[in-house]
């Protein structure tokens, strides 16, 4: 499946994505932060340590991910009074980069949970936050599976203004429309990446 390039086809719907948020170690780049892993094999077991250790203490984390929306009410970048949600510190400075897995990404993976290794509470902590896994390891993703929000946006506030702008618009009554962002994907094609269903 190849990936729509802008404007020869239409916007991505981000709802049909996967999203990471990665803040940038010392000395890494924007560039160095994004996700470009073509292999992906997490288990249950590396899901658990994860979340049982979100300061990647142990410096053996594995990188987790969320589902379109979801991924900006984690990082704070919007609010919704229906689905409640505590944003996690930093996730929406400007440094951050939002690495999304394209929908023909989206057809080669499967989520991986705790599989009930998790007690009801870290559960709920946890929230929509899950892994990822080959479906056939020998159709590994590629670069073109992957697009990157560039922080020139800047991927926090600047992302933050676009959807407080557009907050406003909703306010006024008109609940139609979306946020269409563009993005590059893994070999540097630019693709629109459309918001949707925000402020429900």
């Amino acid at each position: 499946m190849n990936v729509p390039q802008y404007p020869f086809a239409p916007p991505i719907d981000f709802n049909h994505c996967f999203a990471r948020w990665q803040i940038p170690r010392a000395g890494q780049t924007s560039l160095d932060a994004r996700v470009t892993q073509t292999v992906w094999a997490q288990t249950s077991t590396d899901f658990v340590a994860t979340v049982r250790d979100m300061n990647d203490i142990a410096n053996g984390n594995s990188p987790l991910w969320l589902s379109g929306n979801s991924a900006l009410l984690y990082a704070g970048i919007y609010r919704c009074r229906d689905i409640p949600m505590t944003p996690q510190y930093g996730l929406d400075s400007d440094a951050a980069v939002l690495s999304i897995i394209l929908p023909s990404g989206l057809a080669k993976l499967r989520k991986v949970s705790d599989d009930g290794l998790l007690s009801q509470d870290e559960s709920r902590r946890v929230g929509p936050i899950f892994g990822i896994t080959l479906i056939d390891e020998g159709h590994p993703l590629v670069p073109r599976d992957y697009a990157y929000i560039p922080n020139r946006y800047p991927s926090g506030e600047g992302l933050k203004k676009e959807f407080r702008d557009w907050s406003a618009h909703w306010e006024t009554g008109d609940r139609t429309g979306s946020i269409n962002m563009s993005a590059f994907d893994g070999e540097s094609n630019t693709v629109q990446i459309c918001f949707t269903g925000l402020w429900k």
